[in-house]
């Protein structure tokens, strides 16, 4: 180690001030002291987060079994009509003159 020339303390001892340490004491009770705010909070909203997640899995599970279920019963009616189907990405137009295009707004009167 070396000593510093005039006082014969390490060098390190006479950059810090007993304020600085006070200060870096301070910070860290401070960081502490939100950390276990957070924990504490966290350990009370568990129990109803746990709640709402298993509430959503169940009703996920009811949705995912009616849409089998539905599948399962038009399955026979769409082989019986056997009709071609439509190329994926073809959609269905309106007959011209159908639609009113951006410029034949009516004009209201005032």
């Amino acid at each position: 180690m070396e000593q510093s020339s005039k006082e014969g303390r390490p060098e390190i001892y006479s950059l810090v001030t007993t304020t600085d340490l006070a200060l870096l004491a301070t910070l860290m009770h401070d960081a502490i002291s939100h950390l276990m705010n957070a924990i504490d909070k966290a350990a009370r909203v568990r129990e109803p987060i746990d709640r709402i997640a298993n509430a959503m899995e169940e009703t996920a599970a009811a949705v995912k079994g009616a849409l089998s279920a539905c599948q399962a019963q038009r399955a026979p009616v769409r082989a019986a009509k056997s009709r071609p189907s439509a190329p994926i990405g073809v959609l269905a137009l309106k007959p011209r003159g159908h639609h009113r295009s951006r410029h034949s707004i009516p004009k209201v009167k005032a």
